[in-house]
């Protein structure tokens, strides 16, 4: 066995075993690499410059280092050949352990109290693993996540065919891993492999893949600005308020915004039957654009049966709202027109609610 500074304290020795003891009144403190050497395995470690420790003993199998809390820094031992098992007689202390390009290393520190730190080769060299990887997708993106036993960088090869042709990289060293993969195409199969790396030593995972959300575009009349789903989920009255009629734009819904606007539709057709049960009401109040309340919902459901024209359609399609927009305003000239009301201004005044009223009676 080989061990170099600092000095030799305590010796002692057997029919098979050489100990070494290396022990001060005040914490060892290493200039240089020290080499130190194992019989069982042949194996050599390397104590890194700037080590310190309270004492080292160095046996046939293992080297043990005392820190305490008065040590005043940390102990650093590598391996290039064999991975690293390190077990402590107590608590208080910290083992950061590393894997890079193939030097198996251990970082041991002590915060509180003192502890003996006993490092043994395992039997084969340091190699990174990938666990657990698996994919979360969210309408036209997704999430991979994996875990590492070391820390090491993240990459994700994606695409279309086990070919991939795309990667998405982050070289923070961490143990647990996120990649986000966004802007992929809807209702598509995407296979993906994650890998991780730290110098020269590296892991991949096996193909997997997923599939992305269906997309849905929905013809609705366009207004100044182009309707987007954000704007779909907000209140009834500001989408309506912001269609005008005469151009047509597309909102592209996630899964449950579909359902939510077939339901919508669902439920304007069911008030709608459910109303024609009911006995005729009259309309009390001229309307107009900006006017709210439950006779401006049956206008709206009024019109919608109706179904004179493009307008009304749309109207089925954003549902009974109970404010007067833009789009109402259109249906209801469209209404006006083929019933020969005039002028066919969109205004529900008395010639209007009267004629509406001799329909419903």
């Amino acid at each position: 066995m080989k061990l170099s500074k600092p000095t030799i304290i305590g010796f002692a020795f057997t029919a098979f075993v050489f100990l070494f003891v290396v022990a001060h009144a005040a914490p060892l403190t290493y200039n240089t690499d020290v080499t130190v050497s194992l019989t069982s395995p042949a194996v050599d470690f390397t104590i890194k410059s700037g080590s310190v420790a309270d004492s080292v003993a160095v046996n046939a199998t293992s080297v043990v280092a005392t820190l305490s809390s008065s040590t005043g820094g940390s102990f650093i031992l590598t391996s290039a050949s064999r991975d690293l098992s390190i077990s402590t007689s107590s608590a208080g202390g910290t083992v950061g352990r590393s894997c890079v390009s193939s030097v198996a290393s251990s970082t041991i520190s002590q915060q509180t109290g003192s502890s003996n730190y006993i490092i043994t080769p395992t039997d084969s060299a340091c190699v990174i693993t990938i666990s657990n990887a698996t994919s979360s997708v969210s309408s036209n993106s997704a999430t991979i996540t994996w875990t590492t036993n070391y820390p090491a960088d993240s990459t994700v090869s994606y695409g279309t065919t086990s070919s991939y042709g795309s990667t998405s990289s982050d070289s923070s060293q961490v143990l647990s891993h996120s990649i986000n993969l966004s802007n992929l195409s809807y209702s598509t199969t995407y296979h993906f492999q994650a890998s991780s790396a730290a110098g020269t030593t590296n892991a991949t995972s096996s193909d997997q893949s997923f599939i992305t959300q269906a997309l849905i575009t929905i013809g609705v009349p366009a207004g100044p600005a182009p309707i987007s789903s954000s704007t779909q989920t907000s209140s009834t009255s500001n989408i309506e308020s912001s269609i005008v009629a005469g151009s047509t734009s597309t909102i592209t819904l996630s899964l449950q915004e579909q359902l939510e606007t077939l339901l919508a539709k669902l439920q304007a057709l069911q008030t709608w039957a459910g109303e024609q049960e009911k006995p005729s009401q009259k309309f009390e109040r001229d309307l107009e654009a900006g006017s709210e309340g439950d006779d401006v919902s049956r206008l709206q459901l009024f019109l919608i049966g109706k179904n004179s024209g493009p307008s009304s359609k749309k109207l089925a399609g954003v549902g009974t709202t109970g404010y007067f927009g833009n789009l109402t305003q259109k249906a209801l000239q469209e209404f006006q027109k083929s019933a020969g009301i005039q002028p066919a201004s969109g205004y529900f005044g008395p010639k209007t609610r009267a004629y509406v009223d001799s329909l419903e009676r």
